[in-house]
């Protein structure tokens, strides 16, 4: 938004960006979020973790049991079950499409069955921990039992790992370029032409109150001029101050704005209009 005060001697031209540069970047870091969250579940499902089977016995025939599960990479502990164990069995996953079946462990309680640990291609990887926990079941006088099983990291995912180590590299040099360009885009933009001292003085003002002033002479063969762009997405015009060094300064207007801001400054440093490149390019000098 564009605010203009004007006297005798100076024009002040007012441009608060402040809403539109924290909006634009609000919805840009929204829009990242979802290639951070992806990402990390499908990767959590590819970490080394083991599920822990502990059981204590209260009576000859009550045994209480809690079921665990480790994520190594993190040392993140997570208790998934617990249940009062009568008995185990191994069941099969089949899949007919791709036929192939797999083999897994299942507790069994009075009222409830849940799976425990990880499935396996072979059963005689199952059986043997099978054997372990009716072993345990059949003997009253042992009053503890602790069964582990790991998964079986697939093939390929150190590759994966190094591939989303990569992503995210990516991912947070965006964020990093973001919020350095957050903080080195002004919040507000004052043009002031001094008229009777014939200089521009333009100040910027960024996060944190930070300001930066500067000044430059309008003498010389400095002059102002409209661009006139034309491309895929239409006509634009660009208004521009062109110093006596070839230095340029833009201030960015929407485009019906334009030749507004043109004839006030234009006018008011008493500066002649002159038409170039056929009327498409205009300037005050």
């Amino acid at each position: 938004m564009l605010k203009i005060q004007q006297n005798s001697d100076h024009l002040v031209i007012r441009q608060d960006k402040a809403l539109s540069n924290i909006l634009g970047y609000t919805l840009l870091s929204v829009f990242l979020i979802p290639f951070f969250i992806f990402p990390l579940s499908f990767i959590s499902s590819f970490l080394p973790r083991q599920q822990t089977l502990k059981c204590t016995r209260s009576e000859p025939i009550q045994v209480n049991c809690q079921v665990q599960e480790t994520i190594k990479v993190i040392n993140q502990n997570k208790e998934i079950s617990s249940i009062n164990l009568t008995g185990v069995e191994i069941i099969t996953h089949s899949d007919q499409e791709e036929n192939y079946q797999v083999y897994q462990l299942q507790l069994i309680s009075k009222t409830e069955k849940f799976n425990f640990g990880y499935s396996r291609l072979y059963q005689s990887e199952i059986s043997p921990l099978a054997q372990k926990i009716n072993s345990f079941l059949t003997n009253p006088t042992q009053r503890s039992f602790q069964l582990t099983q790991e998964n079986n990291v697939p093939e390929g995912v150190n590759y994966m790992l190094i591939f989303f180590i990569f992503w995210y590299g990516i991912l947070i040099i965006s964020v990093l370029t973001i919020t350095f360009s957050f903080f080195s885009c002004p919040l507000v933009e004052m043009w002031v032409f001094d008229r009777k001292c014939n200089k521009l003085i333009l100040t910027k003002q960024f996060i944190f109150k930070l300001q930066n002033k500067s000044e430059y002479a309008l003498s010389g063969k400095s002059y102002l001029e409209t661009e006139y762009i034309k491309d895929s997405d239409g006509d634009e015009y660009h208004l521009r101050l062109i110093l006596e060094s070839g230095e340029k300064l833009t201030l960015n207007c929407p485009n019906n704005e334009v030749n507004q801001m043109f004839q006030v400054v234009g006018e008011f440093l008493q500066w002649k209009q002159q038409n170039t490149n056929g009327n498409k390019n205009i300037r005050f000098q």
